[in-house]
């Protein structure tokens, strides 16, 4: 009989819940409550990955003209992807 590298016991599965992803879309441009001006969305990103594993966002969301604002937990990813992302088309994998 062949045997797995390991067996996830349900004590195990319990004691270590699914890391907690969130998607911040922020709609991005002219007219934007937030968003639409020099990283104004910051602040919601902030509060989004204080309380989450892993953020995916758009570059817009922490980018404004030169200005950059990283947060360590968050995945940037363009527009496009995100697009095909939130459809459930495609995964991400993080790269540094």
């Amino acid at each position: 009989p062949s045997r797995l590298p390991f067996i996830l016991s349900p004590t195990s599965a319990a004691a270590s819940p699914p890391p907690y992803t969130t998607v911040l879309l922020v709609p991005t441009g002219t007219g934007a409550r937030i968003g639409g001006f020099a990283g104004d969305a910051l602040p919601a990103a902030r509060l989004l990955a204080a309380v989450s594993d892993t953020l995916i966002t758009h570059p817009n969301v922490l980018n404004g003209a030169q200005m950059y604002w990283p947060i360590e937990n968050t995945l940037y990813v363009e527009g496009y992807a995100l697009d095909r992302f939130a459809a459930g088309e495609w995964a991400l994998i993080p790269s540094r």
